[in-house]
């Protein structure tokens, strides 16, 4: 799991890096800062309860993060109506849980897309899950005290960049390509939704 985390954030930072090079910095930076600062700040609270795949957090980031998509004018899927993709997954028992039931949990992908008519898709993407309050393990926290795993670097932050880069590739100079959009649920439970 670590190694797709840093594959997809180093993608996301290499794709930050080359649009702003291409653009007037500036630009890039000032007027998009605040934005980014707010969506994690909203992704990584409290009220998201750690984004759990399957809870009420994934319910409310994916519906928070759909918000973003309709304000940056991409499409969705099933005839651009939804941003969701939903997948099921039976979890495999594991010793550490504080989850003993195994039951199928519905997860739900966001992905928008971009379309400039090109021959070519630039795929981005980055996951917006977590670790909820450690249910499924996972969690460095010992203490026997029920508490929120916020995941403000984990992945807030590469949404936030993800949505950064979807508002900058609307500018003429790079519609030269598509863009889609990914937004994965189930990456902590072990690449669920990517899968």
């Amino acid at each position: 799991m670590k190694t797709f985390n840093l594959i997809i954030t180093s993608l996301v930072v290499g794709a930050l890096v080359s649009l702003t090079a291409c653009t007037d910095s500036k630009n890039f930076t000032k007027d998009q800062i605040p934005q980014i600062k707010e969506d994690v700040r909203i992704l990584a609270a409290d009220s998201m309860g750690g984004r759990l795949v399957g809870s009420e957090g994934e319910r409310m980031a994916y519906e928070y993060i759909s918000k973003r998509f309709k304000e940056l004018n991409l499409e969705g899927i099933n005839e651009g109506e939804s941003y969701l993709q939903e997948f099921s997954k039976k979890p495999r028992p594991n010793p550490h849980s504080m989850i003993k039931d195994t039951a199928t949990i519905i997860g739900n992908n966001i992905v928008g897309f971009l379309d400039n008519e090109a021959e070519k898709t630039v795929v981005i993407g980055a996951h917006y899950d977590h670790l909820g309050y450690g249910e499924y393990g996972g969690s460095l926290f010992a203490s026997s005290e029920k508490e929120v795993h916020n995941g403000a670097d984990d992945n807030a932050s590469g949404i936030a960049a993800m949505l950064a880069v979807a508002e900058r590739v609307q500018h003429k100079e790079l519609n030269n390509y598509n863009y889609l959009f990914l937004g994965f649920s189930g990456e902590e439970q072990g690449l669920w939704g990517s899968n």
